[in-house]
């Protein structure tokens, strides 16, 4: 009885063990993003992820004004990961990294992830969000956490548009979540793109 009980303990901390490694593996804090953080080279995301998991690609800046080159973990699904190297640091230091994909796994300590709701993350800031319309390429950047949770946070986040909100706030308009048009369609704005900023030089 006693053997069987030890082997019960041990199944179930390597369980836990295991458990807690794939948290972790989804969990994007202030210095790592799955795992990855500003001194993850291309050998190491390659032996993280797999090699064949790991593709450089280019990327089209807003409006397709400027092409950058990233290398993508996972690319065309769910758990795809956008790496941005710093410009002397290709394949060398990361700048940061994004997500944008429906269904992204990915989620921060607060619980914020792809699909959560505009009155979610007011919830965890704790204080009014200021943010340009969404619906075009520059649109749904949040310019100002007002002191709140997040405002020193190297996360950042950009708002998409669900279904039926208004056509006064899409375009290139200044918005915030004081405004009653705005309070009245927390949960038509979420959260469809992620970005950790890992290094703010070259």
């Amino acid at each position: 009885m006693h053997k069987f009980c030890l082997i019960l303990f041990t199944a179930l901390c390597v369980r836990s063990i295991s458990i807690g490694q794939q948290l972790n593996n989804l969990l994007i804090t202030e210095k790592s993003f799955a795992g990855i953080t500003n001194n993850t080279g291309i050998a190491e995301l390659e032996r993280l992820f797999g090699k064949q998991h790991v593709k450089d690609d280019i990327d089209y800046g807003p409006e397709g004004a400027d092409t950058i080159q990233v290398t993508k973990v996972y690319p065309g699904n769910a758990r795809e990961i956008v790496v941005f190297w710093t410009k002397n640091g290709y394949h060398k230091r990361i700048a940061s990294l994004e997500t944008y994909q429906v269904g992204s796994p990915y989620v921060t300590a607060s619980g914020l992830k792809i699909g959560t709701k505009l009155g979610k993350l007011l919830q965890v800031n704790g204080h009014a969000l200021s943010f340009s319309g969404p619906g075009w390429d520059y649109g749904g950047y949040i310019s100002s956490f007002h002191n709140g949770k997040l405002a020193h946070s190297n996360i950042s986040y950009q708002l998409f548009n669900g279904d039926g909100l208004p056509d006064k706030l899409l375009g290139d308009v200044h918005l915030s979540t004081d405004m009653p048009l705005v309070k009245n369609n927390l949960n038509r704005l979420y959260i469809g793109r992620i970005i950790l900023v890992l290094s703010r030089t070259d």
